[in-house]
């Protein structure tokens, strides 16, 4: 924790300041993604409107409307673009490899009071209108069990992480630009690995 706290410094307040949906940070450094996760009302507006609310054909990174911003969820999604440029999410898909996914078995997401750590279990295609793995709620007894078993048969990639229903997961989903218009998503499994209760924290902030 104090390693991670030291190497990733994010001046919270002042960005808060110039965008309040400003919920999390994701530093994933493999793939040069050093960027603010932001609150959306919708999975369209920050699609094409940037950190400081200018019009931005790359957008944002931001979490899907219609999950809890506080990773209290079982499927917490991240979407952002891939513009092949090494912007946003462009470098994601070079996950699509084992030897990646070997060399950088992890990445980091940082809210004003923790830091979590997200161990990659699973990395897929699937088409622009297949939303399900975009699944936020499992209602039945043993649907997120199956949803998880799923995920890891259908990776592109071997991990030795395991996903059970106790374990919440990143789902982080972006374009691959090939000629189907696929998208790649890539789930890790959630693990808190410290927190300063004594931080500053967002101000009034709703889930």
């Amino acid at each position: 924790y104090e390693r991670v706290a030291r190497s990733i410094q994010v001046e919270w307040d002042s960005l808060y300041s110039v965008n309040p949906d400003l919920r999390a940070w994701i530093q994933i450094d493999a793939a040069q993604i050093d960027q603010p996760i932001l609150a959306s009302p919708d999975n369209e507006y920050y699609l094409k409107v940037a950190f400081d609310g200018s019009y931005h054909e790359m957008g944002s990174i931001y979490f899907d409307f219609r999950n809890h911003t506080d990773f209290r969820d079982p499927n917490i999604i991240i979407y952002g673009h891939n513009f092949d440029n090494g912007r946003m999410f462009s470098n994601l898909v070079w996950f699509r490899q084992q030897a990646f996914v070997d060399a950088n078995p992890s990445y980091y997401i940082l809210t004003p009071r923790v830091i979590y750590r997200v161990d990659i279990a699973s990395g897929f295609l699937v088409e622009n209108d297949d939303a399900t793995y975009l699944s936020v709620e499992f209602p039945a007894e043993d649907g997120y069990a199956g949803y998880l078993a799923s995920i890891k048969a259908r990776s592109e990639f071997q991990t030795d992480v395991a996903l059970t229903d106790q374990d919440r997961i990143i789902t982080l989903y972006t374009c691959t630009n090939n000629a189907r218009d696929q998208r790649f998503v890539l789930v890790g499994k959630l693990t808190e690995i410290g927190r300063n209760e004594q931080a500053w924290s967002f101000p009034q902030q709703q889930p």
